[in-house]
């Protein structure tokens, strides 16, 4: 298992700490709007300090929060790149580059197949696509 998450997201992006708990903080709020309460528990006990992460992340847009809802009634992929598309968002308002969405979203969903397995991350995973 990765040792700490945070510590792999700053040095791969080449990010600040604050940005990759901001970054992490955003997904898990995706996920527990997103996910059953038993997943998103499973998912938030995998990843020290998932609260205090959440409480570093900017609220999504409510364009972005929009989109991801017309896009949640088309199902599928639709809704794996709305929500795509608001983290990029997000990510932006925490001063990283949007294209680097696509590089965090596997260091996530692998850390979190190692620490809560498969099955979570998978769920996780359906969340980013």
């Amino acid at each position: 298992m990765n040792p700490n998450l945070v510590n792999e997201v700053t040095s791969k992006l080449n990010i600040r700490e604050d940005q990759a708990q901001g970054a992490i903080g955003l997904v898990l709020k995706l996920a527990q709007e997103k996910l059953s309460k038993d997943k998103f528990t499973k998912l938030a006990r995998a990843i020290p300090n998932a609260e205090g992460m959440m409480a570093k992340a900017p609220e999504m847009s409510v364009m972005a929060g929009a989109i991801a809802g017309a896009a949640m009634n088309m199902g599928g992929k639709a809704t794996g790149m709305a929500n795509f598309a608001a983290l990029a968002d997000s990510f932006a308002k925490l001063g990283i580059d949007k294209n680097k969405v696509a590089q965090f979203t596997p260091m996530i969903t692998t850390y979190v197949e190692q620490a809560a397995g498969k099955d979570v991350a998978n769920q996780l995973a359906g969340l980013l696509k």
